[in-house]
């Protein structure tokens, strides 16, 4: 592995992450899962850099003994080098599976991508792969095996109840004596709509898992947002882009609910676990390049100063809006075809704001025109678009 170099860590303020070189970090997250069991180590790293071009800059993907039977007999690695355990048992590592793991964690930080590793799922605990006897010999060796590994999070995949505790207090306790607690920890909620801050401490950020492609993204993201200590926030898993009938449409709104109520987003793509070896196929899904956009527009603003702000408008519905901290623009996303009162005094160090509509299939603008800071404009999104961003920025600096 590589040399020791400084880990990602929490920014001051508690609400985002910071990386190595000490830039504020922006969370847009792919789903992966199977990455470790079903790619070679060429493969993944192919992957890793679509992604990265996509703008993306997490991967989450499992370590552990939840064999992936979905996957198509001869899409997988040979069976030595498959699973992370020998015998099931996670007190005695698979030499050959971490050769090729290892290989993977250090493409993706040649790429700069973090990885967001699960080292246990409630299933493990089910099938009693997992125990409390076990957990923390787990644990501590996989955290101390990668403790010079600055690009990882470790994660939990537990249900989001009292009864998870146990089992999730002893495996952080592992990771801390495996690295000295040198990397961050969150849990992802498993087998239920949830949040990790049912957790009374020892994780880093808070994940939830919607199970939703609906507003309950922003209402979980939001409770999350509020709490205090004040957290990082990431929207762990919503629904997978063509699972079912959710749509590209239904992805965006996802991300957008999340990202202005102050959480970061991970997408994913149904096939991400039931066809990981056919990624190329569906790389470029409607949704993906969606959430590319997304991101694209947050970066252009400095995004860390973002704060949730719903009184921004006058009648929110659905809609979600944010603004930055130091009056410099507001973004508000509108899911569906209507019109919006807005109340523009958070940027009143400027005489007028300038608006623009922005296209979030694609990122295009149009002008939406130019309002004195005290007014209350109602502003309709262009004709045809299903849902609309908005962005409001001061435009000229009082005196």
């Amino acid at each position: 592995m590589h040399a020791a170099t400084p880990s990602y860590r929490i920014s001051e303020n508690g609400r985002f992450l910071v990386d190595p070189d000490g830039a504020p970090f922006f969370w847009q997250a792919d789903t992966e899962w199977e990455l470790f069991y079903a790619l070679t180590a060429q493969d993944a790293r192919d992957l890793i850099r679509a992604r990265k071009a996509q703008g993306f800059t997490v991967i989450q993907a499992m370590c552990d003994g939840l064999l992936p039977s979905w996957i198509p007999p001869g899409k997988l690695p040979p069976p030595a080098a498959l699973m992370p355990w020998s015998n099931e048992n996670p007190t005695t590592p698979n030499a050959a599976f971490f050769q090729r793991m290892d290989a993977i964690v250090n493409a993706a930080r040649d790429e700069h991508v973090l990885l967001l590793i699960g080292v246990y799922h409630l299933d493990d605990v089910t099938a009693k792969r997992v125990t409390l006897e076990n957990i923390g010999t787990w644990t501590r060796w996989l955290a101390h095996h990668y403790e010079d590994v600055p690009n990882l999070i470790w994660s939990m995949y537990a249900a989001p109840e009292p009864a998870s505790l146990p089992m999730v207090q002893a495996a952080l306790k592992g990771l801390h004596e495996g690295d000295g607690g040198s990397h961050l920890t969150t849990l992802h909620p498993e087998g239920a709509a949830g949040s990790s801050s049912f957790v009374p401490g020892g994780l880093s950020l808070n994940t939830f898992q919607s199970l939703s492609s609906g507003h309950l993204n922003y209402e979980f993201a939001r409770a999350d947002y509020l709490r205090t200590p004040a957290k990082p926030v990431v929207n762990g898993e919503a629904r997978y882009e063509s699972d079912g009938n959710t749509t590209a449409f239904d992805v965006r709104r996802s991300a957008w609910w999340s990202y202005l109520a102050g959480a970061g987003f991970s997408y994913g793509h149904i096939e991400n676990w039931k066809s990981p070896g056919s990624w190329r196929e569906w790389i470029d899904a409607p949704g993906a390049k969606q959430v590319e956009v997304a991101g694209k527009i947050l970066r252009s603003l400095d995004w860390s100063k973002r704060v949730p702000d719903q009184n921004i408008l006058v009648d929110a519905g659905e809609a979600a809006a944010a603004r930055s901290a130091d009056g410099d623009w507001i973004l508000v996303y509108l899911p569906e075809h209507a019109p919006v009162t807005l109340q523009l005094n958070s940027l009143e160090i400027s005489k007028t704001a300038s608006a623009s509509w922005i296209n979030p299939l694609n990122g295009q603008k149009e002008k939406a025109g130019d309002y004195p800071t005290s007014a209350r404009p109602t502003l309709s999104p262009p004709a045809g678009w299903r849902d609309a961003v908005l962005l409001i920025q001061r435009s000229q600096t009082a005196p």
